[in-house]
C-alpha cells in the first residue's frame, strides 16, 4: 500500500504527540509516587476507581455504589459469600458509616471524598478485589475525554499569535496555499482535544475540503471559526517555519479536491443521524471486505483499538481507487 507525503507527515505528527503525551502521563505517574501517602495499594486502587465513578455518574451515585457493593452485609462486608468473617470492630466501623449516610452527612458534590476519608484502608481492600469498578472501553474514553477537559486553560495570547502568523501567510503566499497548510497542520491527534474541539476541528477540515472558506475573506473566516483550543495545538507560522508554504517551483500547487462521492455518502449518514459513527466505521469494513482490501480492514482494526476510529479519520485513509469500488448510497 502506497503511502503519500502528507500521509507519512500525519503518522510522524501522531507518532510524536503520542509519545509526549506517554511522557507526560510518566511525569504525573512518578510524581503521585513520590507523593504517595500511608494508604495500601489496595486502598488507593479502591479510591480511584470510585473517584472514577462519581466523575461520570456524579458523588450521589458513588455513594449508592459504595453502599450497593460493599457495605451491604447481604453483598460485600460480611456477606455469606465471603470466607473471611468480618471482624466485630469492622462490623461496628462499617453500621457507624451506615448511619452517617443514612443522616445525609455525606451529602453535596464532594460527599464521596469525604466518606472514602471516613472509610479505613481494612473496609476498602476487604472485598475491594471483587467490587472495584471497572469502566467500559466507552466509559474510559469519556474519563480521557473529561480529563482533557479539566487540564485545558485557554490561552488567547497564543490564538492571536496563530491567526497573525497566518494572515501573515495569507499575504505571502495566498489563500489557496494557505488552506491547504491549515488543512494539513489540524490533522492533529484528537485524543488532546476536549469533545467540543474536536468537532470543532472536524468541521473546519471538512469546510476547507467542501470549499466553504474559498473566496477573498474565506480564511479570515475560518479563523473566526476556528476554536482557541484546536489553535493552542497548532504551530504559529512565520516566513521561516518548516510548516506550511515552500518557497515556489515549477510545480503547480493542487488543490484541494471536492469529498469523494463515497466518503459524502457515509458521512452524510452519519450527520443524519442513520448511523452512529461505530456503525459507519462496520459499514465501512464490510464494504472493504467485499472488495478485498483486507489490508485496511486490519488498519481500521489498529485505529479502533487505539481509540483513533472517527469515520472522517477512516475514510481519509482509504485510497481513492478502492473508494471507486465501494458501494454508494
Amino acid at each position: 500500500m502506497k503511502i503519500t507525503k502528507r500521509q507519512l507527515r500525519r503518522i510522524i505528527k501522531e507518532e510524536k504527540q503520542k509519545i509526549l503525551a506517554e511522557n507526560r502521563v510518566r511525569k504525573v505517574v512518578r510524581e503521585a509516587l513520590l507523593n504517595e501517602s500511608i494508604r495500601t495499594s489496595e486502598a488507593e486502587r479502591h479510591d480511584e476507581r470510585i473517584m472514577d465513578y462519581a466523575k461520570l455518574y456524579g458523588s450521589e451515585k458513588a455513594i449508592d455504589y459504595i453502599v450497593s457493593k460493599k457495605l451491604d452485609p447481604e453483598v460485600g462486608l460480611g456477606a455469606p459469600s465471603f470466607s473471611d468473617p468480618i471482624s466485630p470492630a469492622l462490623d461496628k466501623e462499617r453500621n457507624d458509616i451506615l448511619r452517617r449516610i443514612e443522616a445525609g452527612e455525606f451529602s453535596g458534590p464532594k460527599g464521596v471524598i469525604d466518606l472514602l476519608a471516613a472509610m479505613g484502608n481494612e473496609m476498602k481492600e476487604k472485598v475491594g478485589g471483587f467490587y472495584v469498578f471497572r469502566p467500559t472501553a466507552e466509559e474510559r474514553q469519556r474519563l480521557i475525554e473529561m480529563e482533557v477537559e479539566e487540564n485545558y486553560v485557554e490561552d488567547p495570547g497564543w490564538a492571536k499569535k496563530y491567526d497573525a502568523g497566518i494572515e501573515l501567510m495569507l499575504k505571502l503566499h495566498g489563500p489557496e496555499e494557505t488552506l491547504d497548510s491549515i488543512y494539513d497542520e489540524t490533522n492533529i491527534n484528537r485524543d488532546l482535544l476536549t469533545r467540543a474541539a474536536k468537532q470543532n476541528n472536524r468541521e473546519v477540515r471538512r469546510g476547507i475540503e467542501t470549499g466553504e472558506f474559498s473566496g477573498p475573506s474565506g480564511v479570515i473566516d475560518l479563523l473566526k471559526e476556528l476554536s482557541p483550543e484546536v489553535k493552542s495545538h497548532l504551530a504559529v507560522w512565520n516566513a521561516t517555519s518548516k510548516w506550511g508554504p515552500q518557497p515556489k517551483t515549477d510545480t503547480k500547487p493542487v488543490s484541494k479536491a471536492a469529498p469523494h462521492p463515497y466518503d459524502a455518502s457515509i458521512n452524510d449518514a452519519v450527520d443524519a443521524g442513520y448511523f452512529s459513527n461505530s456503525d459507519a466505521v462496520e459499514e465501512v469494513q464490510d464494504h472493504l471486505r467485499s472488495a478485498g482490501a483486507m489490508d485496511l480492514i486490519d488498519e481500521i482494526e489498529d485505529m479502533v483499538q487505539y481509540g483513533d476510529d472517527d469515520i472522517y479519520d477512516v475514510l481519509a485513509m482509504i485510497p481513492k481507487a478502492i473508494k471507486d469500488k465501494l458501494p454508494i448510497g
